[in-house]
């Protein structure tokens, strides 16, 4: 009997055990051909990928794209119910042509460029670029400049500190013992002998990234294919994908972030022309207008991300 008890307990814990068991498991990782994509997403650029789960590529129309075939491995994430990729693993490039077909015939063949964003108000600003060819190669060699001319003068600020502080440690003995002398300094006497504090640099305010090659995918609104044609004529294993290239339904509507003067960070977006806007009692309304365009939701969503949900039936407004 004590035996069966014992036996029963380790079931009943094997039971409750397994389930934490099966969730520190590593994530199985399975090779794949992905394409990278570094995408206009109406605002700026944004990076995502398209994993083989999605056959599916969404690009806004008329303006460029950096896409890129490359292997990686490829896992799925229960967290986002999404599959993530490992870059730092595997990220080796799929060499050869991107062709682009529509109606079953290839419209163009595209080699690898080199492509660059240039951020105009720094890194963590809204506004992003893709420059292309010498364009990007001139952005980024003048981004270099830029930093390395910070550098020199933060190295020159430093030595000036070093020497503006030996002279207000001169300047302030000098002081002293013309006080001890018995000499008083008038205002205007004292600011001429102090020593003027050097002032720091400042760092760029632009940033470029380093120029990379990938495929420039610049299309009218329509429906392709795409896949990428190996060095030796044939096509590349799982590189076919379908391509959507759509463009706003409205363009240059106004929104509002509404900020209350009470609480400032219970922030509230207006961004659907026939929302109403509701006040009660008396308190404060700051109004941040911005300008929006309306996109199909389905294609928006999954612009931003291929393995993202959406409805083709419904519209959204992007600012």
């Amino acid at each position: 009997m004590r035996k069966l008890i014992i036996s029963l307990g380790i079931f009943i814990g094997l039971v409750f055990h397994l389930p934490s068991l099966s969730w520190a498991q590593a994530p199985v990782m399975r090779e794949q051909l992905v394409y990278g994509l570094n995408i206009f997403n109406g605002k700026g650029y944004g990076g995502t990928f398209a994993p083989q789960s999605e056959d599916t590529i969404y690009l806004i129309a008329d303006k460029d794209n950096a896409v890129s075939a490359r292997m990686t491995l490829v896992y799925f994430w229960p967290i986002t119910a999404k599959y993530m990729a490992g870059w730092q693993t595997l990220n080796e490039e799929v060499k050869g042509t991107l062709e682009i077909l529509r109606e079953g015939k290839v419209i163009k063949s595209l080699k690898k460029r080199d492509n660059c964003l240039y951020y105009p108000e720094g890194y963590w600003g809204e506004t992003s670029i893709l420059y292309t060819d010498e364009k990007a190669r001139e952005a980024y060699e003048k981004y270099k400049k830029a930093v390395d001319e910070y550098y020199k003068a933060v190295s020159d600020y430093y030595k000036a500190r070093m020497e503006y502080r030996k002279k207000m440690d001169e300047f302030l003995e000098k002081t002293k013992k013309l006080r001890e002398a018995g000499k008083k300094l008038s205002p205007k006497e004292v600011e001429k002998m102090i020593p003027k504090e050097p002032k720091p640099p400042e760092a760029p305010k632009f940033y470029v990234t380093e120029p990379r090659k990938d495929y420039i995918i610049n299309l009218p609104v329509g429906t392709y294919k795409i896949r990428i044609k190996a060095e030796d004529g044939t096509i590349v294993q799982d590189s076919e994908k379908n391509l959507v290239v759509f463009t706003s339904r409205r363009t240059g509507g106004t929104g509002y972030e509404i900020i209350p003067g009470n609480r400032w960070t219970k922030r509230e977006s207006c961004d659907d022309p026939a929302k109403i806007i509701y006040a009660a009692g008396k308190n404060t309304l700051y109004f941040r207008p911005f300008h929006q365009d309306e996109y199909n939701e389905l294609y928006y969503n999954k612009l931003e991300d291929p393995q993202n949900f959406g409805r083709e039936e419904r519209w959204r407004w992007v600012h």
